[in-house]
């Protein structure tokens, strides 16, 4: 089965013709997760809940792996509110997107959809009054709630246009525990650097006879700069975007230094040590599916929705650590889906009931339950049931909610700048993949894109 998760990524491939953005993984549901607390809180519907009437309709992308859920969700809610008429709105994941545009070019748009970081990019379906403001609503009924670093990726000029409902990551370090006791090397943990990442691969990757590789040493997440780079750049000081970003300046003093030491270490593992494959070898490779399942990469950035595959793992153990303290400021990358809300519903209080009660204790624990989705409710989050589930047995769920309690964050996000991360991602890879194969340095690959992203950024920030 698919993982949500995964459709995301389909989705964007299709989105950016085929360029993804995430070294693509597939996932599907878990075994069933057994986190569902005993005593969840009372249901927080309104006790006028019956005097909403009306249609709405909600939108998601199709995933066998997630049927189930909606339809119980649906049946809960509509037994709260039982003159509200629901109807889903699906579309296979690479049909999704267009489905949507077609609703609303046509004027009848869902009333709530499920959306994810760019799908459509926050800051531009603010622009062209697709999202309604959630502002008012999220303050009064929402606000401490919810996991607060979640909400900051659909947060533009202080409004929130997105209630998360999944909170998702890719900043995990996954590891081979064999290859590491094999190596004679000690386990990773979260006061790693960028460095010793780097050191660990170059020890762990492996060649035949022949010279080719037979397990890398590692497949880094910093390859992509909508998931991972910018976190990367900003945690060393460094800077892509103007204050209000609407221009780039990562390839112009004074932020041209610092970002080069934040990514040279990465890089170097592709172009220099070859303990790592290029982004176009990921690609080749299948985007990296199955190969830390098959014992073919020692270590990988991965994110929650990878670890009901990796639980299943019997040839090796294996085990997971926040990601590799990086030097001055450290982050927990998020990429949180969330329901978004149209601005032209005609049934707007239908609409944010839905909405409100898909983030409740009692929807968020089903959601877990049949999905293994790690909820945004914060209540839900950080129960006993949910952080001792066997899904969480290789890593200590408790720091990585604190962690991302206080260093959460999805970059770059529609409040750091108007341009869509698509957009930046095709630029990026034309310059940033010769520095990957060794063609150019990093200062080089910089130097190259800034130019291009100047121009990109005039023609989409309006500059």
């Amino acid at each position: 089965m698919q993982s949500p998760f995964r459709s995301l990524i389909v989705l964007f491939i299709l989105t950016f013709a085929l360029v993804l953005v995430l070294s693509g993984v597939e996932g599907c549901a878990p075994t069933s997760p057994t986190a569902a607390p005993t005593n969840p809180a009372p249901n927080l519907a309104p006790t006028t809940a019956p005097t909403l009437s009306g249609k709405i309709r909600v939108a998601h992308w199709e995933d066998p792996s997630t049927t189930e859920y909606y339809n119980q969700l649906l049946a809960k809610f509509q037994q709260q509110y039982p003159n509200v008429q629901v109807e889903y709105v699906t579309a296979p994941t690479g049909q999704y997107m267009d489905k949507l545009n077609v609703m609303l070019a046509s004027g009848d748009p869902a009333d709530v959809f499920l959306a994810g970081i760019g799908f459509p990019y926050t800051y531009q379906a603010v622009q062209s009054k697709t999202f309604a403001d959630l502002t008012d609503n999220y303050t009064r009924k929402l606000k401490g709630q919810l996991l607060e670093t979640a909400v900051t990726p659909w947060t533009v000029g202080g409004k929130v246009y997105g209630i998360p409902i999944i909170v998702e990551t890719t900043g995990n370090l996954c590891f081979n525990k064999k290859a590491f006791d094999d190596a004679k090397l000690a386990y990773p943990n979260d006061r790693w650097t960028p460095n010793d990442y780097r050191a660990a691969a170059q020890k762990l990757v492996q060649r035949d006879a022949s010279g080719k590789v037979t397990r890398w040493g590692a497949l880094p997440g910093a390859d992509f700069f909508y998931i991972s780079v910018y976190i990367i750049l900003k945690s060393h000081d460094g800077e892509a975007f103007t204050p209000d970003g609407k221009k780039w300046v990562a390839g112009l003093d004074p932020f041209l230094k610092k970002n080069v030491e934040a990514l040279e270490p990465y890089i170097a593992m592709g172009g220099v040590d070859k303990s790592a494959p290029t982004p176009s070898q990921v690609r080749e490779l299948g985007f990296g599916e199955g190969m830390f399942e098959r014992g073919e990469v020692a270590m990988r950035h991965c994110g929650f929705f990878l670890l009901p595959l990796f639980n299943k793992i019997t040839a090796f153990d294996w085990g997971a650590v926040v990601n590799e303290r990086w030097p001055e400021h450290p982050y927990v990358g998020l990429t949180p889906l969330a329901l978004a809300m149209s601005d032209t519903s005609k049934n707007k209080s239908a609409a944010w009931a839905f909405i409100k009660f898909a983030t409740s204790p009692e929807a968020q624990t089903l959601q877990f339950k049949l999905t293994a989705q790690l909820p945004s409710n914060m209540q839900i989050l950080n129960s006993d049931a949910l952080t001792q589930d066997a899904m969480f047995k290789h890593m200590d769920m408790k720091a990585w909610i604190k962690d991302a309690m206080a260093n959460g964050r999805a970059l770059p996000g529609p409040a750091d700048t108007p341009v869509a991360p698509f957009s930046i991602q095709g630029v990026w890879e034309a310059s940033m993949d010769k520095a990957w194969k060794g063609d150019i340095s990093v200062e080089q690959a910089l130097k190259e894109m800034q130019p291009n992203m100047e121009k990109l950024f005039a023609k989409e920030a309006g500059q």
